[in-house]
């Protein structure tokens, strides 16, 4: 199974593409990495207090929300007003919550900027979209979470009218689609969250514990996303063992009663789930199958103030401890970023930069994450965006 890779299914990816969401990490302090002396119990309980107190500040710095966006470099030269991009994202969501933050970002550039809705989500409607944008004299393409590698003809077709191509959200390593410009917040950034996640989770279990990843996941090839976890676990808790459980699309109805007979038979005391959503009812399927909910530590994945799972996270209502925010406000502006910079004609490798996933904490989520429908990371990210500007 590790040897696989686990690519997030479609429907997830979209989702994530047309807004934030809240993934949920464990954020409970326990004794990974805690002396294991057969001196007095004095000593082991000092020991592992200090691991515990250690484990405490470490995620105090993780769940400290971030204030300071990851690109740091000016853009240098001047930035031609008077263009106009297209954003392509998936068609699945509300793209009211989008256009706003779009309009915000070109406005600030002096600009203009259009959603263009592909009807369907397959390769073909994506380049119809793509070659509709070319027909309509796009200055610069957004697309958003798009499967590059099944597009390059007509990316390569906006190469060739000199029109620079962005894949936010991108799957694909940097630089290995041809005729893409750049993949803002793309794998590097997905990679370093899922290790910060097992980092976390690693410290939230005793040493020795089996630690698993449930997932509603497309099994491919091999690859990073489950190995980042593992990598990040055996970061915080070399002791721990891990395990992998997937759940495929076809099978999400089953995905709890999944859940209940992985924890059993792995006797698993932490555990990373991949969508949160789905984990709804796992703690009262846990407690009817003779299980302590409170005995594992659960990471979760996709969950956000629009479906109410982050307020049910933050209620106490699921067995989930804490959660990252997904930049989805953030990442339209570090897109936009990556076309100024184009259209400027300098390196857009600065919009690259993967920015420091918030990571927040069950019963300390903060007001914005639990209310607004693209909750924001760093709260001046557009100032920020407009000084590199020089706006």
């Amino acid at each position: 199974m590790h040897a696989r890779e686990l690519v997030i299914s479609r429907r997830v990816r979209m989702r994530l593409a047309m807004g934030a969401a809240v993934v949920v990490a464990s954020g409970g302090v326990a004794a990974c990495g805690s002396s294991s002396s057969t001196g007095s119990s004095g000593s082991t309980n000092q020991a592992d207090a200090s691991s515990a107190g250690d484990n405490a500040a470490k995620i105090a710095a993780m769940t400290a929300r971030p204030t300071k966006i990851a690109v740091s470099e000016p853009v240098g030269k001047p930035i031609p007003s008077g263009k106009k991009v297209i954003y392509i994202p998936p068609p699945l969501g509300d793209t009211k919550i989008t256009a706003p933050i779009l309009d915000a970002a070109a406005k600030t550039l002096g600009w203009s900027a259009k959603i263009l809705l592909p009807t369907s989500a397959d390769p073909a409607a994506y380049t119809d979209a793509i070659d509709e944008a070319i027909r309509q004299k796009a200055d610069a393409i957004i697309l958003v979470s798009m499967p590059g590698a099944a597009l390059t003809a007509p990316i390569g077709r906006a190469h060739k009218a000199g029109i620079p191509v962005i894949n936010l959200y991108a799957s694909e390593p940097n630089g290995t689609v041809p005729g893409i410009t750049a993949q803002p917040l793309g794998r590097s950034y997905t990679i370093g969250v899922a290790e910060k996640t097992g980092e976390l989770l690693g410290m939230s279990v005793p040493p020795g514990s089996t630690v698993g990843e449930a997932a509603l996941l497309v099994i491919t090839k091999a690859g990073a996303l489950q190995q980042a976890t593992e990598r990040g676990v055996k970061t915080t808790c070399p002791t721990c063992k891990y395990a992998v459980n997937v759940t495929t699309d076809a099978q999400a109805k089953d995905y709890v009663p999944n859940m209940v007979n992985f924890i059993r038979k792995e006797k698993l005391k932490g555990m990373y789930i991949m969508n949160g959503p789905l984990s709804n009812g796992l703690g009262p399927a846990m407690r009817a199958a003779g299980l302590d909910p409170s005995s594992v530590k659960a990471l979760a994945g996709t969950i956000g103030a629009a479906d109410g799972s982050a307020q049910r996270v933050q209620n106490g209502e699921a067995p989930l401890m804490s959660g990252y925010v997904w930049p989805g406000a953030e990442g339209v502006w570090y897109a936009m970023d990556a076309a100024a910079r184009a259209l400027a004609g300098v390196s857009t490798k600065p919009s690259e930069a993967p920015p420091a996933p918030f990571i927040v904490l069950a019963h300390k989520v903060p007001a914005d994450v639990l209310k607004e429908p693209v909750a924001v990371g760093v709260q001046d990210y557009q100032q920020q965006f407009a000084k590199l500007w020089g706006k």
